[in-house]
């Protein structure tokens, strides 16, 4: 029934498919039980220019030069969802990678005698450094934005005094009231 006419193309090799013959004897590669569209997936060049991007800090034009595309390829690229991922993902790891030597680089800058000011300054670093990983909750993604938290009153807060009013009519009101006539 099935029998393979010619090696499946790269990408019925990737997803899978088979090839089936056909009446006029030509492979057909049956691709049309596959769920994920092919352009959900980043390139190899759009990847390349990300890494290049990144990790060697070149500006999107010489990313995309380096990778073999054009630079508004690259800029229509990084519109999709994946490649931010991609790109924001690469972002972290750089971050994380370069901690530990921004960390001991601010150490040389507090050791050193040349400029006190720096030293300060490095030494008040590495202390809202130590703070702020103190305060981080470990293995918890923080998420940029504002949270505000309403509470009630609560015990150790005493509630504020109640002020009552009445209402006072100004004089000129009342002198107005006293000239229009109230038709019934």
């Amino acid at each position: 029934m099935f029998q393979v006419s010619k090696p499946p193309s790269h990408a019925a090799a990737r997803y899978g498919a088979i090839t089936t013959s056909s009446a006029h004897g030509r492979g057909m590669s049956n691709l049309a039980t596959v769920d994920k569209p092919a352009t959900s997936r980043i390139t190899a060049r759009v990847r390349i220019a990300i890494l290049a991007m990144v990790h060697e800090g070149l500006h999107r034009r010489d990313a995309a030069a380096k990778a073999g595309l054009a630079e508004h390829s690259l800029y229509q690229a990084l519109r999709r969802p994946l490649v931010r991922a991609l790109y924001n993902s690469e972002l972290d790891v750089l971050r994380t990678s370069a901690r530990a030597r921004t960390f001991h680089r601010l150490e040389q800058l507090r050791d050193q005698d040349r400029s006190p000011t720096a030293a300060v300054k490095a030494c008040q670093v590495l202390e809202a450094i130590n703070d702020e990983a103190d305060a981080r909750p470990r293995g918890v993604q923080t998420i940029p934005g504002f949270v505000i938290v309403i509470n009630g009153p609560s015990a150790h807060m005493p509630r504020p005094p109640t002020i009552e009013a009445t209402p006072v009519l100004d004089d000129a009101v009342e002198h107005q009231r006293e000239l229009v006539p109230v038709k019934r």
